[in-house]
């Protein structure tokens, strides 16, 4: 597997998460099926099914899930989404409740924990495609709903999980956050959720009370918010559900990691439960999400961890015939 290399003028982790958030938008990819689906508890999500005909009923499937305060129509889900197609894959992008086209459509907001909504995608596909493999692919928060989802018991097969900066143990990472390095980060995140809040409060049940301010923590913000309303007894009962980094290793299917040592909002530490496994790729370089850097061989672009996630996928399919 080619080493990612940054730019030489990109080494330091938050010039390489900069650049990966300032990201050229990118074309939507033609023929894409907007799929409402109710989920289990009655509320809907959408997802970006592409291309909606003219391939196989059993050509792979790749899922895609967004991170913090992403949707499905974010570059690095489209590019990725696009990378997929031309290597074979149909590709469906699912937006977490709330998110992008999803506005308006819950009476609950999505959280770190929601991997029931993730395996109920996977098993609608799996009915629709009952003979396609099934690969799930996640960024930052979604890459840790991917290998919880991963960890579930009544899910149908997976072929195989990858998780590109996942925050495997958010009580490091809401830490990690808090470091005056990261105000920036912080208080984009807080006050994107804040005004999503109150852009669905009516909707949303039960009907959230509290103030809710655009400088309050990332922590504040759970434990006032996200715990309550998503019937988390306190903070710590919320993220304690949200980690996997103890239970990786129960995961049954081929799974993936993707992260950097310097990755700011992830503290490294986090994977020490699965350190110096093959399943574990961590880089010297490359923050979050950002792993910008000279093209290797045959990649189509210079988004490195992107371009191993979808090799990871055709090595899987290439091992299983």
């Amino acid at each position: 597997m080619p080493d990612f290399r940054p730019f030489a003028l990109l080494k330091g982790p938050h010039l390489q998460t900069l650049a990966g958030w300032a990201a050229i938008p990118e074309t939507p990819l033609p023929e894409t099926e907007i799929i409402r689906m109710r989920l289990e508890d009655g509320d809907q999500t959408t997802l970006h099914l592409h291309p909606s005909r003219d391939l196989e009923r059993s050509c792979p499937i790749l899922l895609l899930l967004h991170g913090l305060e992403g949707d499905a129509s974010k570059p690095y889900m489209v590019r990725t989404a696009r990378k997929a197609w031309q290597k074979g894959f149909r590709t469906v992008r699912m937006n977490l409740r709330c998110c992008g086209d999803a506005e308006g459509l819950s009476r609950r907001f999505y959280n770190g924990a929601q991997s029931e909504d993730v395996a109920a995608v996977c098993r609608w596909l799996t009915g629709r495609f009952p003979d396609a493999p099934l690969f799930v692919l996640g960024f930052s928060l979604g890459g840790n709903l991917v290998l919880k989802t991963a960890l579930q018991e009544d899910l149908p097969r997976l072929d195989g999980v990858i998780g590109i900066c996942p925050p495997v143990d958010p009580h490091r990472s809401a830490s990690a956050l808090r470091s005056w390095r990261n105000l920036l980060y912080h208080y984009r995140f807080v006050q994107s959720l804040v005004d999503r809040v109150e852009r669905n409060r009516h909707l949303l049940s039960p009907h959230p009370e509290m103030e809710l301010h655009p400088r309050m923590s990332l922590m504040e913000f759970d434990a006032l918010f996200t715990a309550p309303h998503s019937g988390y007894r306190d903070l710590k009962h919320y993220y304690d559900t949200c980690q996997t980094s103890h239970l990786l290793n129960q995961i049954r299917c081929p799974w993936q990691i993707i992260t950097s040592r310097d990755d700011p909002m992830v503290p490294f530490d986090s994977f020490d439960p699965v350190a110096g496994q093959a399943n574990l790729i961590a880089t010297r370089h490359g923050g979050h999400l950002g792993f910008i850097g000279p093209k290797n061989g045959q990649d189509p672009d210079w988004r490195w961890a992107e371009n191993r996630a979808i090799d990871f996928c055709c090595r899987v399919l290439d091992g299983s015939g």
